[in-house]
């Protein structure tokens, strides 16, 4: 407990005693028991945060015009500076916490008060906030599948009680709910859904779509199973190969609530900020076989054995002509490939800059070939 010597700026009375006046006396001794008055006790803010400090301030006056000593005291948390009527009090506990003031006159008589400040060590960015997110790359309507994740990017930052909990240009993800391509003089489109997106902290925030132009039902790793994702309807672009153009805007909103730590009056780290996996292709132009041209593609989710398609040649992939691919390897997990493959689907999300094992298996030649998710190989 602090105590504080403090003057109340009321002049004494001098109470002139006359034998003449004894019956006034029991009146005297009525004001000299009458304890200090306290007007307030506030505290700003009353609503902090692990580490912050709020300002304790008591307003009290002594009806006598006597001294008054003013004690502090708390459950929890401590004082960091103590001047007379003010104090500045911290804690690193949250929860409800009162801080207790006492007024005591020069004759001992007291009078209490407290107040309560509430200490938190989180904000909550809430189910149903939207936000605004970019597509990376082109989406080539030709090409993309349903089920396909895409790289989005945030553009306009979030904030939660003055704190950014999103920033732009942070790293988020859509899904391929449905692809029409253009026919008949009809203009094609691509249905999206914003699935995730990534917070300052290097949480995943879960997402939907805003727009409820599609729904389509899908199995999400997240508990809860069977979805309904609501999609955005994205107009194919006429030209050599119909596509949604990067740039192209996707409205989503938070699917359900989600905590981020406050201390210090800073967002603390929950990770590494690493971009979430996104769709990537390893690019691999490969001849099976049969002489038939095939081309592998690491998506975060799984891997294709597809027609051929022409990668940039930012490296060659060890491959050759007449290589059968039994098998994709990730970490210790093998993946077996027979012939034209639709989606071998992997344990874990792919992220960029993983390797990938291609098994080769022919009968004179058995080669495991390391592949760089993200990097684009050509044959040799």
């Amino acid at each position: 407990m602090y105590r504080t010597l403090v003057r109340t700026g009321v002049p004494r009375k001098v109470l002139i005693l006359i034998s003449l006046l004894f019956p006034l006396l029991p009146a005297g001794c009525g004001e000299r028991t009458q304890p200090p008055v306290i007007v307030s006790l506030t505290a700003s803010p009353a609503h902090v945060f692990v580490g912050d400090e709020a300002v304790v301030q008591v307003e009290a006056y002594d009806p006598k015009g006597q001294e008054l000593t003013v004690a502090w005291s708390t459950g929890e948390g401590s004082f960091t500076t103590i001047s007379g009527t003010k104090a500045v009090w911290t804690s690193s506990v949250p929860g409800r916490h009162l801080v207790e003031v006492m007024v005591t006159d020069a004759y001992g008589e007291s009078v209490k008060a407290s107040v309560a400040i509430q200490v938190d060590d989180h904000i909550v960015l809430q189910s149903g906030t939207p936000v605004s997110l970019e597509l990376l790359h082109d989406v080539r309507g030709d090409v993309v599948r349903i089920g396909e994740l895409v790289p989005l990017r945030v553009v306009d930052p979030v904030y939660v009680q003055g704190f950014e909990v999103i920033a732009a240009g942070a790293y988020g993800i859509g899904q391929v709910l449905y692809v029409e391509l253009p026919a008949n003089g009809a203009t094609g489109y691509v249905v999206l859904a914003p699935t995730r997106v990534q917070l300052v902290d290097g949480q995943i925030a879960m997402l939907n779509g805003k727009d409820a132009a599609h729904e389509q039902s899908r199995d999400d790793e997240q508990p809860g199973g069977n979805l309904q994702l609501a999609g955005t309807v994205l107009p194919l672009v006429a030209g050599e190969s119909p596509k949604v153009p990067s740039g192209t805007l996707l409205h989503g909103i938070v699917r359900e609530d989600v905590e981020l730590e406050v201390r210090d009056q800073r967002i603390q780290p929950r990770g590494e900020m690493t971009p979430p996996p996104v769709t990537v292709s390893a690019c691999l132009g490969i001849h099976a076989v049969d002489l038939s041209e095939y081309v592998v593609s690491v998506y975060s989710d799984g891997i294709r054995v597809e027609g051929f398609e022409t990668g940039s040649a930012a490296g060659s992939s060890g491959l050759q002509i007449g290589d059968r691919i039994a098998g994709i390897r990730v970490g210790d997990e093998t993946y077996p490939i027979a012939g034209m493959a639709d989606l071998v689907r992997v344990e874990r999300l792919l992220e960029p800059g993983d390797e990938v094992i291609v098994q080769v298996r022919n009968l004179l030649r058995r080669a495991d070939i390391p592949l760089v998710v993200g990097t684009c190989y050509t044959l040799p």
